[in-house]
């Protein structure tokens, strides 16, 4: 009965609600094409030598359509590890968080969180600077990964200017490549320094249209979702309905079906039907305030 889950997946059935469902859910990682090539070609940017110009890529697309996903998985691909000989921890792939605002001092403090390095948070921000490039070195980094980057448009035009000429300089003292995410807005935040925009190269992340690649998409779902009972997500009725609830956002897709997940397992019909989904409270992206 359980030949359409993964195995892995069918281990979890007679698990309570939480580790079958919500604990699970969050280790879920839907690899579409898109998302492999793209992983691969971050492969190919951390295991690049040292450069004066290295490539970049900026990642944009509408909220919670896999971006910051898809930078996570990569990040959990490469771990930090100890080396012998090495006073620092080592970090291939360093993720951190654009801050909320453009700020050079929030910026180092947050790359030195990330590297576990002791600091004085009062220190200004050159010390800051000083360790924290020091530490990247001593750690290995290969690639700095930085999402949300759109936050750099919430300061002022000599804020934003300061804050990307601060990411071209890492970049450039370090020869590491950056890979940036964030949402359409993302693209502005180039748009003060012509020398670093030719270096990145735009890559967006669409949403979902219905066609076979959605329907690829929820047949993947399928093996993943820990139901006694084959769903056949991909039946037209049920993946129209699924489209037009998530509105084609790869994110709200997986929330609807984690919450119609739960509500199968509760009524004991342990499948997703049209039903189901009538089922759930679920608002439409845009009606959520």
């Amino acid at each position: 009965m359980t030949e359409h889950l993964h195995p892995r997946v069918a281990a979890l059935l007679d698990l309570p609600i939480a580790e079958r469902v919500n604990n699970h859910w969050t280790k879920i990682w839907i690899d579409y094409p898109k998302a492999g090539d793209l992983l691969e070609e971050m492969v190919g940017l951390r295991d690049a030598p040292p450069q004066h110009r290295p490539r970049n890529i900026l990642l944009f697309g509408t909220t919670g359509n896999g971006k910051s996903g898809l930078l996570w998985e990569f990040a959990k691909q490469n771990l930090p590890f100890e080396a012998p000989g090495h006073d620092y921890l080592q970090f291939p792939v360093l993720r951190i968080e654009t801050p909320s605002k453009p700020d050079e001092g929030r910026f180092w403090t947050e790359i030195l969180n990330q590297l576990q390095i002791m600091h004085r948070v009062t220190a200004n921000s050159a010390r800051k600077e000083e360790l924290a490039l020091k530490a990247m070195k001593g750690a290995g980094v290969k690639l700095l990964i930085l999402d949300e980057i759109h936050n750099v448009l919430t300061g002022s035009y000599n804020q934003q200017r300061l804050f990307m000429t601060i990411i071209k300089r890492t970049s450039n003292m370090l020869g590491i490549p950056i890979v940036a995410a964030g949402t359409e807005d993302a693209k502005n935040v180039l748009q003060y320094d012509g020398q670093l925009a030719s270096r990145f190269r735009m890559e967006e992340l669409p949403d979902w249209q219905l066609n076979n690649e959605f329907l690829d998409l929820l047949g993947t779902f399928e093996v993943l979702i820990p139901l006694r009972n084959r769903s056949s997500l991909t039946n037209s009725d049920l993946a129209t309905d699924l489209h037009v609830m998530s509105r084609g956002i790869l994110g709200e897709l997986s929330e609807i079906l984690r919450q119609a997940t739960i509500a199968a397992i509760k009524d004991k019909s342990e499948q997703i039907t049209r039903a189901t989904l009538k089922k759930i409270k679920w608002k439409p992206p845009g009606s959520k305030k």
